[in-house]
């Protein structure tokens, strides 16, 4: 009986450990993709950002991506990849105020994506 409890409550110690693993895992790799959108949207914004400037944004993300792949849902990354995608198209072609209005929604998606799988009363209800 002692052992089936004590087998119980590390299951559940365990469980709660990934959890906040992951949980700061996907912030720190949003906070951090915030961060790189940002600077291309200020780069963007002074129309100096590149295309390789983009590339290196996917770069990142593409290599973040594979590990979020088996942490959240397929579509909440799919709609980041279609914009990301869009924005580097408009910056190769030097359309910066296009490319500039793909980044403001990656920005804005950076931040609701992983507020939509934090542990809040509003994803509870």
């Amino acid at each position: 009986m002692i052992r089936t409890l004590i087998s119980i409550l590390a299951t559940l110690l365990l469980l709660f450990a990934l959890f906040i693993t992951d949980l700061c895992y996907v912030q720190n790799t949003f906070t951090q993709f915030h961060e790189i959108l940002q600077t291309l949207s200020d780069k963007t914004e002074a129309q100096i950002a590149t295309y390789q400037d983009g590339e290196a944004t996917r770069d990142f993300w593409e290599t973040k991506r594979k590990t979020l792949h088996i942490l959240l849902p397929h579509t909440a990354l799919q709609e980041i990849d279609l914009q990301l995608g869009e924005a580097i198209g408009y910056l190769y072609q030097e359309n910066y105020e296009d490319s500039l209005a793909k980044i403001e929604v990656l920005i804005s998606l950076s931040s609701l994506v992983p507020d939509s799988y934090t542990l809040q009363w509003k994803n509870i209800l």
